[in-house]
């Protein structure tokens, strides 16, 4: 049996949830699909689980890899997905049994994306409600677009893409942080001519755990700034006059990563980062928005560490992590109808 949709699982170190969200997807209303387990080099029993797995159900492939992170093994499942459609769900999600059928359902010959929106969830028995939420197709490039502007999702995860519209494009390996935004940004510009069709039908679950988070360290996010440089490389040579957009897209990469240090135990090496991002936050000009608190954040950031650091503490006092996730969530599904 030919697969329809090539579901691609990186795993790593999820002994404690990777069967629940394999079998989720076992149970889909559609059959015609192949799932690729992708161990990245787990240090506990993720690899036996995944492997016992396979002895339950064909459709299940296993491939075992050293660790080289998250984008290396989607790298991997691309390398060996045989279905017409790729969609990718991490190890820990879950989603509604009408998940990869809906997403199927609204492809059509001229569609290179069909996309639907995240619900937090907190266990593996949450019921995704059928809610019959808005349903559009929306010209790619405009994606492409509000992708820069910070009003079009930037997970993969979610989405179903044609395999044949993916080429050769791969996630870059080494980025750990926003490669989702990377390859979606670079496969919307090669397929600017097709349509997205996008829905609000919450049937993607994104797990919650607590104190996921932490504040100890911010050098990760440096991967935020590579991403935006690539993403502005990339523009010039298809889109120049879309110079005003990622010239925001810089200087809010560099913002976010100077907050992250201000929110860190930083040092005097990481000062000297914070200073040096800084700098090049000045010279590149005023952002050219209507996005008010990039404008404000920027004036902050140039009046001064003490003044930056008060806005972000505000900033956070005022939104707890959910309250970011509904805000920023809100903004993404409602602007892109």
């Amino acid at each position: 049996m030919t697969p329809s949709v090539s579901v691609i699982i990186p795993v790593y170190n999820a002994e404690a949830y990777v069967a629940k969200t394999a079998d989720r997807i076992l149970r889909q209303s559609i059959q015609k699909i192949e799932i690729l387990l992708v161990d990245d080099g787990s240090t506990d029993d993720s690899l036996r689980i995944c492997r016992d797995l396979v002895s339950n159900d064909s459709r299940i492939i296993v491939v075992h890899q050293e660790n080289a992170g998250v984008s290396a093994a989607r790298n991997t499942g691309l390398d060996n997905a045989n279905g017409e459609y790729i969609a990718f769900i991490d190890s820990d999600d879950l989603v509604a049994l009408d998940y990869l059928e809906y997403l199927v359902s609204n492809m059509s010959d001229d569609t290179v994306l069909s996309m639907c929106a995240h619900a937090r969830i907190r266990d593996y028995d949450h019921q995704f409600p059928v809610t019959h939420e808005i349903f559009g197709r929306i010209p790619a490039q405009q994606c492409a677009r509000r992708l820069l502007s910070g009003n079009f999702p930037v997970c993969v995860c979610g989405g179903l893409f044609k395999k044949d519209l993916i080429g050769d494009l791969r996630f870059p390996v080494g980025i750990r942080n926003n490669e989702d935004k990377l390859f979606l940004y670079e496969y919307l510009l090669r397929n600017e001519n097709g349509t997205v069709a996008f829905s609000n039908e919450k049937l993607y679950g994104y797990m919650v755990r607590e104190g996921s988070a932490t504040r100890s360290s911010w050098n990760g996010s440096l991967d935020i700034v590579t991403v935006a440089d690539r993403i502005r490389e990339v523009t010039d040579s298809v889109h120049p006059e879309w110079s005003t957009l990622t010239h925001n897209v810089f200087v809010g990469a560099r913002l976010d990563v100077m907050k992250s240090i201000l929110r860190a135990d930083y040092e005097e090496k990481d000062h000297r980062v914070y200073e040096a991002l800084r700098q090049e936050v000045v010279s590149s000009g005023f952002p050219a928005t209507g996005n008010r608190r990039l404008k404000l954040e920027y004036v902050a950031a140039m009046a001064g560490k003490p003044v930056y650091r008060a806005l972000i503490q505000l900033y956070y006092s005022i939104y707890t992590d959910r309250k970011r996730f509904r805000l920023n969530e809100k903004m993404t599904y409602q602007n892109g109808r």
